[in-house]
């Protein structure tokens, strides 16, 4: 999958096709593991972000985009709910994420042509 033993926050990035604050954070939060070098700079171990894209059923590869595809992203379930079944209506596949990092591993698995957020 991946053929480093090491990689930058920024290598990640490109990798996740997500931005540079989205690996930052996921390392802060612990979901992400990373080492530090002497001078200060995160390094992830090439089975560390094996491990992560697994366990988040992501991919290193883009997916293509799906123009009929809606991510809902709130934390209040009852709005969530009811513009799902607004939009379903009009015949959009709807997906809900109830945080941030929910949202960011579904939007790289489905490729959203939306995204709502609260």
């Amino acid at each position: 999958m991946l053929n480093k033993d090491f990689y930058t926050t920024y290598e990640a990035r490109d990798k996740l096709f997500v931005s540079h604050s989205t690996v930052i954070e996921w390392i802060k939060a612990g979901k992400l593991k990373a080492v530090k070098t002497l001078g200060g700079h995160r390094r992830i171990p090439k089975e560390e972000l094996e491990k992560f894209v697994r366990k988040n059923n992501m991919t290193i590869e883009p997916g293509e985009k799906n123009n009929n595809k809606i991510l809902i992203v709130d934390d209040d379930h009852t709005i969530c709910v009811g513009l799902k079944e607004m939009l379903e209506a009009k015949g959009f596949s709807v997906e809900i994420a109830s945080d941030g990092f929910e949202a960011g591993v579904m939007a790289i698995q489905s490729m959203p042509a939306l995204i709502i957020l609260d």
